[in-house]
């Protein structure tokens, strides 16, 4: 199946990745982060994978096992702070693209 995802989706999911990781960072600034995020992490790491999914976007062992990793990474105090979740999505724009170009 191929990817339905034009660029304008990707760079749009990208923002919106960005931007609710920039949120999860000042958060943790107000030590609000400690309680509400986990529960932001839980919703996006079962929405995103559904999204791009629906979206035609292949979910194989490496793109779920990077998920996995980024949900695990985020749970971790002071680490959480990382932008995981939008090098996630740039990750598999980036395997996405290689995969149409080769096709």
């Amino acid at each position: 199946m191929r990817s339905r995802m034009t660029d304008f989706e990707w760079w749009a999911l990208l923002g919106i990745t960005a931007a609710m990781d920039v949120t999860q960072f000042l958060l943790d600034l107000f030590l609000a982060g400690l309680a509400v995020n986990r529960y932001i992490d839980i919703v996006y790491a079962m929405g995103a994978p559904f999204y791009l999914a629906m979206r035609g976007v292949e979910m194989n062992m490496k793109t779920l096992g990077i998920f996995a990793v980024s949900f695990v990474a985020e749970e971790v105090p002071l680490l959480d702070a990382a932008p995981f979740w939008t090098l996630d999505i740039w990750q598999i724009r980036k395997w996405d693209k290689a995969k149409k170009k080769a096709e």
